[in-house]
């Protein structure tokens, strides 16, 4: 089976980043080649000022949206994810993070509106949950991530048998029920990557199925008869920590992954 390069294939410790330490770094500008996915993850765990200042990055409609979370380490943690997104695609259009300007797609899924100091070809995904956020950016093809902490009180199996594909419910199945949770999330998270990726909506779930790599870090993702879905697309599984499962989803299997670590 092919899928990502050698070196998107090791496994090491993700380097979460500060919110604190990412605001107060600021980063040149990084060039990136069209086989290139750069990741970027943060955790949501910023001062009152970092969170101020994030608030002040984002757009009307960002505020608006987090002025309408109820709960307010919702609020704040949104502020932080969405204004970290913006230092981060500000590394790479040239831009401040205040001056970036997004539109959305049908389902949700954001795009940089074009500007004379942006580059077009930039694509980007991100996901946050539970206070930890990644962010992928490529250029010219477009790109989807998802992150979930594995959490008890799911119906595994129900749930598997209603959205997932045969041969992914049966593989759950013959699992011990102490395994069966973080693997019933590594494949939601490569499902939605493949989802997000493609801009669709959760309704497509059932329409692809995983053919995990024999070391499991990637899986190609084979498309139901009929389905609209993009076909050839891969997916490579994150190394996010004990009890989280993180995935990143891309059309084709000729792309490096590289993992940025503004700490290193």
């Amino acid at each position: 089976m092919t899928g990502p390069s050698a070196t998107a294939r090791k496994r090491i410790d993700f380097p979460f980043v500060s919110c604190d330490r990412a605001i107060g770094n600021s980063a040149p500008i990084i060039p990136i080649e069209n086989d290139q996915i750069h990741l970027w993850g943060y955790r949501l765990d910023g001062t009152a000022t970092s969170i101020e200042r994030c608030h002040g990055w984002l757009d009307p409609s960002e505020q608006a949206r987090a002025a309408r979370f109820i709960r307010l380490l919702d609020r704040t943690r949104f502020i932080q994810a969405h204004g970290l997104l913006r230092t981060v695609l500000a590394s790479y259009v040239a831009c401040r993070p205040e001056t970036i300007r997004f539109g959305y797609g049908r389902h949700g899924k954001p795009f940089l509106l074009e500007r004379e100091t942006a580059d077009s070809s930039i694509k980007f995904n991100m996901a946050h949950s539970n206070g930890r956020m990644l962010v992928g950016v490529t250029k010219e093809h477009e790109i989807g991530i998802d992150l979930e902490q594995a959490r008890d009180g799911v119906e595994i199996l129900k749930l598997a048998e209603r959205f997932y594909a045969k041969s992914e419910h049966a593989a759950l199945a013959r699992m011990p029920a102490s395994d069966q949770p973080i693997r019933f999330f590594k494949y939601w998270v490569a499902k939605e990557a493949v989802l997000k990726g493609q801009g669709v909506g959760l309704q497509s779930l059932q329409e692809c199925e995983l053919i995990p790599s024999s070391d499991d870090c990637h899986a190609l993702v084979r498309t139901t008869s009929g389905s609209t879905l993009q076909p050839d697309w891969t997916v490579r599984w994150l190394p996010c920590g004990n009890e989280w499962a993180g995935a990143l989803a891309r059309q084709g299997s000729h792309w490096k992954l590289t993992i940025i670590d503004i700490n290193s």
